[in-house]
Order: C-alpha cells, then structure tokens, then sequence
C-alpha cells in the first residue's frame, strides 16, 4: 500500500492565481515507522521473557546448588536433573532472545 502525502500551494502562473499539489510518496518513511513500532514491541517482549522465565530458571538453579550438599545420594540425582534442566532451558531462552535481536 502506497503512503501519499499532498499538500496544496497557491501560487501566481502567467499572472492568474492558481493551486499547485504537491505529491510526496511517503511510503518508505511509513514502513519506517511501522519497523520502529515492532522494533520497540520485541524490545519489550524481550524484557518480559527475561524477567518472567530468566530470574525463575536462575532461582531454581541456585536452589538446586544449595541443596546438593545436604541430600542423600538418590535425592543428588533428582536434583542434579532438575539443575541439568533449569540451565537448558535458561539457555534456549537466551538464545531464543539473542535470534530475535538480530
């Protein structure tokens, strides 16, 4: 879809008033506009994943870590799974986010 701008200008041609239009095709500045639009949607998309799902990975992995030297073996393992996937998905995240800022 084309974006135009159109102005009018009186002007004075071979001494007789008259209206010229001015036509400015404003369709890049308009896809311009809607990138910058986007631009700040993902931006802010961006922050929320980081705060909604980083800082919980990151608290589970730090409780995880607390708790391996006080449990039994068995229980190490269930722990140890549980860290293992923490990370993972922290770093599917981070690299879901860095795909999108490129």
């Amino acid at each position: 879809m084309k974006h135009v701008e159109i102005k009018q200008k009186d002007i004075v041609y071979n001494n007789q008033q008259c209206s010229m239009l001015i036509m400015n095709d404003m369709t890049a500045f308009a896809k311009l506009d809607q990138e910058r639009m986007n631009n700040v949607s993902l931006q802010r998309t961006n922050a929320c994943i980081s705060h909604e799902i980083i800082t919980p990975l990151r608290t589970i992995e730090l409780m995880c870590k607390k708790l391996l030297p006080e449990c039994t073996s068995k229980m190490s393992k269930v722990i140890h799974s549980i860290l293992n996937g923490a990370k993972f998905m922290e770093f599917s995240v981070r690299n879901t986010l860095k795909f999108s800022r490129m």
